[in-house]
């Protein structure tokens, strides 16, 4: 017993340390005999596998995928928050106030094989999977589906099956064309544990197969995660599965499946009021919009690598004192009827805002972001899941059906942002977008949904608010323009070391610089 418990205590402290290079390798799994982990699991199953899910979320949340650098550089990358502000850089719904480290991001010029962006992405998903492959192969079939099996022992491998799932449908979205039209192209490799080995394969793997992956994964987390109550709103219940699982149907087109999915996961929660979303600081996971979020603590908060550092105004950090501002793109701004809440979360047209802190103030020009409220202390909290997507998520996949849904939908979520709204004469897939855009904003969907819906990059317009060296050419969904000289693109090329170094990927599985 004394072996087993050394063992997973070092274990747990490679897991907290392994987003690195080695992201395609198989674990060593011969420190512990499979009947030593079955009957550790069967004994004390909290014991035996909390310190995997632990480590599980310490990659999730704070993975350094490009190496940890202690710069300004290493500051943009770190954990899912890090995908989801280089998701928003490189989206419509974002302008810049200045040039700053997302620049060749944001001109979508830093796709290429041997650029580290391509290296982030998929060693932060790989890192997860990895991570989930070992929570999930600790434990058996048998045991999970025992009538008497312990409640923690199957919600532990379906979180894990949840944050593996939606790993390979971001991985599928970043590496190849979205899934419609497209599903027998090239995805990624799918890495599963040794009891799934006649699933898994270490070449790519056609899209289908892989969104089947993800579907399968979190289908089952949802049936593992059914009756158990979480500790904390870091960990992931069957609700935020639900959720995550509806990311993917809208993915696949599968709108009814989505809205239904979507349509569970927001079951007893509310929706904020016009008033309440004008003012709450979409930073703070006791809200009750926030179905799964970053507890940001004096233990965890990482200062100026932090998602509050780059996209709160009001802090001591990049995103405010040092003046890479975030504003809303001014198309999308126009949107905002009277009377929305919204509208206070931007400064207004025409005005200036003036934050102090460190010492020091800084003045903020219009249409500026005020949305993240600065917390003393680094503290603001990171939001991964708002029960606004699900409303949004199903009046979307209603809009793509005709369906009549899709307005009562809306209506019931308009209804708690702007009391004077105007529905217009028929609710279109892009009429839900745009609100989704508005709702969202910040929160690390600009990039997944211009994939999806395969949408334009446009910053080249008539008023725009963009940063003058980041206007020019726009480019299509899908395609691709020249900028700088580089062919600029939506897909991500498989990074240059994994074609150098795994023989199920040579160069001819590559993505091509013409898509």
């Amino acid at each position: 017993m004394k072996l087993i418990k050394y063992t997973l205590a070092l274990l747990t402290a490679a897991s907290l340390t392994s987003c690195g290079d080695d992201f395609l390798n198989e674990f060593d799994k011969q420190v512990i005999t499979s009947d030593q982990v079955k009957d550790e699991t069967e004994k004390n199953p909290d014991k035996a596998l909390a310190p995997y899910v632990r480590g599980l979320y310490e990659d999730w949340n704070f993975c350094a995928a490009m190496g940890g650098r202690n710069d300004i550089y290493g500051h943009t990358e770190l954990g899912f928050y890090g995908i989801g502000m280089l998701s928003d850089a490189m989206s419509n719904d974002i302008s810049f106030q200045t040039s700053d480290p997302f620049g060749l991001d944001r001109q979508l010029s830093y796709w290429g094989e041997s650029y580290i962006r391509t290296g982030q992405l998929w060693t932060f998903f790989y890192t997860v999977i990895n991570d989930a492959n070992t929570v999930i192969g600790m434990v058996t079939d048998e045991q999970l589906d025992d009538p008497n099996a312990d409640a923690t022992l199957k919600a532990s491998v379906g979180q894990a099956l949840a944050l593996r799932g939606i790993s390979y449908a971001y991985l599928a979205q970043a590496y190849q064309k979205t899934y419609v039209g497209h599903e027998d192209m090239m995805g990624v490799p799918i890495l599963l544990t040794d009891a799934e080995a006649a699933e898994a394969q270490q070449s790519r793997a056609p899209l289908r197969k892989v969104y089947a992956r993800a579907e399968k994964d979190l289908l089952r987390a949802i049936e593992l995660l059914d009756g158990w109550t979480r500790s904390n709103v870091n960990e992931v219940d069957m609700q935020v599965a639900q959720g995550l699982l509806s990311r993917v149907y809208l993915v696949m087109n599968r709108w009814e499946d989505a809205a239904k999915m979507a349509n569970a996961a927001r079951q007893g929660y509310q929706l904020m009021t016009p008033e309440e979303a004008g003012s709450y600081g979409y930073n703070d996971v006791t809200n009750k919009e926030v179905m799964w979020g970053l507890d940001t603590t004096n233990d965890n908060t990482k200062m100026f690598a932090s998602f509050a550092s780059w996209m709160c105004t009001g802090e001591v950090g990049y995103g405010g004192q040092v003046g890479y501002y975030r504003k809303i793109d001014q198309a999308l701004y126009n949107n905002l009827q009277p009377g929305d809440g919204r509208l206070e979360l931007y400064v207004k047209p025409g005005q200036t805002v003036t934050m102090e802190g460190g010492g020091s103030s800084w003045e903020l020009s219009e249409l500026t972001n005020i949305k993240f409220k600065a917390v003393s202390g680094w503290m603001e909290d990171v939001l991964y899941m708002r029960v606004a997507e699900m409303y949004l998520t199903e009046a979307e996949a209603y809009a793509h059906l005709n369906d009549a849904r899709a307005a009562s939908v809306l209506a019931e979520f308009m209804a708690q942002r702007n009391t004077q709204w105007t529905a217009p004469a028929m609710i279109t897939p892009d009429v839900v977008y745009t609100q989704r855009r508005l709702e969202l904003w910040g929160e690390g969907f600009g990039y997944w949904d211009c994939r999806r819906l395969k949408k334009d990059l446009v910053r080249s317009y008539e008023g725009t608010n963009e940063y003058e060296g980041y206007q020019g050419e726009d480019v299509p969904a899908d395609g691709g323009a020249m900028v700088s000289g580089n062919w600029s693109q939506w897909t991500f090329q498989i990074p240059l070391r994994e074609i150098q170094n795994n023989d199920s990927i040579p160069a001819s599985a590559q993505n091509p610089m013409e898509m």
